[in-house]
């Protein structure tokens, strides 16, 4: 993060941080789905760390641009009124499902991507926390 600004490391690179970090995400994945195998060493504690110094363990998904995504949903309430965003949405839908499921998973103490900021990022926009629901007063 220091060298290059970011921590977006490339898994295809070779290098030994690179293996490091395809290792974390495949933990990862592996405690999202609810099968953290024998020897996985990523815990709730290590993820949190790692996401503080903005580690995507999903670069690929919505959460990879969390910055652009708020601004989407502050641009989806300037012209709608409202953050009740479908999942079906074209640019908004998979961050939708991702945001309400890392919330969820957040809620119960399960390994989870939300944090302390982004959930106050998504209070404060009026973010629907749980789908074809009004939002909570």
């Amino acid at each position: 993060k220091n060298e290059h600004g970011h921590c977006n490391v490339s898994t295809s690179l070779g290098t030994e941080l690179a293996h490091w970090v395809a290792a974390q995400r495949r933990m990862y994945n592996k405690l999202i789905g609810g099968k953290p195998g024998k020897r996985a060493c990523l815990d709730a504690i290590k993820m949190q760390r790692l996401t503080e110094l903005g580690f995507q363990f999903r670069p690929r998904g919505s959460y990879a641009a969390w910055d652009n995504q708020m601004k989407g949903l502050w641009k989806f309430l300037e012209e709608n009124g409202h953050c009740r965003i479908p999942v079906n949405h074209p640019t908004l839908g998979s961050f939708v499902k991702l945001a309400r499921r890392d919330y969820k998973n957040w809620t119960q103490g399960k390994p989870s991507s939300m944090t302390p900021e982004r959930l106050a990022s998504l209070k404060e926009v009026g973010f629907i926390f749980e789908g074809g629901k009004s939002p909570q007063r």
